[in-house]
């Protein structure tokens, strides 16, 4: 094998332990939302608060209040059991709305 038939088959072969990784993390993404989407239902925004680096979903993810400690618990719970290193690069922090009847955080600028 050439050199540069390697170097493909290494690329092709990374490409796809990637695609897989973000397929698995997007599928357990999914369930988590599932069991805990009723916890964002609001009807105005000093029912929400952001659960701070989020993982798997990010830099903050809205929640009631009155659910947080809740839904903390079971992210953290889910991120071990699911063994989840997540390291996200947050610019700039997203304060909590209720848009729609549903918690939301929306960008500072």
């Amino acid at each position: 094998m050439s050199v540069a038939h390697t170097a493909v088959f290494i690329v092709l072969v990374f490409s796809t332990t990637v695609w897989a990784e973000l397929d698995r993390l997007t599928a357990l993404k999914n369930q988590l939302t599932s069991n805990i989407g009723d916890w964002q239902s609001c009807s105005s925004d000093s029912e929400c608060t952001a659960l701070i680096n989020a993982c798997p979903f990010g830099c903050s993810f809205p929640v009631r209040k009155a659910e947080a400690k809740v839904v903390a618990k079971e992210m953290e719970l889910y991120k071990k059991e699911h063994q989840l290193n997540c390291e996200y690069k947050c610019f700039a922090p997203e304060f909590p709305r209720c848009i729609n009847n549903k918690c939301a955080t929306m960008p500072k600028f």
